[in-house]
């Protein structure tokens, strides 16, 4: 039996939402699911957030406020935080794209892929690794806290120093 002609499957609606995202600086070979990943996953993370939390606080292999647990616990936290940047207040990019001078997403260095990319491989899984990582030497559970630190350090002293810097080296590149 064929699909019903819905809007949410018909061609017209499919062209419709293909314009947008195009317009937003998405590529056209990029499906339609890819872009709904890059737009929601701090929704999704705050969702997985929840979930770590209730097993951190309810998984009696581990204790709790140990080493291993407290690192544990940096990638719930670490999500809320995306979740505040990226989400509800939200916000980042379109201060980052600001700051660094971009017209529109197509223009700038900051899209919505470079930050799901950063995010979710760098930051979710880096994390996990590292975690897992833990179990042979507490080492990378250091690795977690360092790379937290320095980005709180880097966030607080520079000041918007550094994008002012990478805005400056765009514009040499330009000319």
């Amino acid at each position: 039996r064929p699909p019903r002609s819905t809007p949410s499957n018909s061609s017209a609606a499919s062209d419709v939402y293909k314009r947008q995202y195009i317009r937003r600086g998405y590529d056209n070979s990029m499906g339609l699911s890819c872009v709904y990943l890059y737009e929601n996953w701090p929704k999704m993370g705050i969702i997985a957030a929840g979930f770590i939390l209730v097993l951190l606080f309810f998984n009696s292999r581990v204790e709790i406020f140990s080493q291993a647990w407290l690192s544990w616990l940096a990638i719930p936290l670490y999500m809320v935080h995306q979740f505040e940047e990226f989400a509800y207040p939200g916000g980042f990019k379109e201060e980052m794209v600001r700051i660094l001078g971009s017209k529109d997403d197509k223009e700038s260095l900051i899209t919505e892929r470079a930050i799901f990319i950063v995010n979710i491989i760098g930051i979710w899984v880096g994390f996990t690794i590292s975690n897992i990582l833990n179990t042979i030497s507490e080492i990378f559970s250091l690795i977690i806290a360092v790379i937290i630190i320095f980005n709180a350090l880097w966030t607080y002293f520079s000041e918007g120093r550094t994008l002012i810097f990478l805005k400056k080296m765009n514009e040499k590149e330009e000319k």
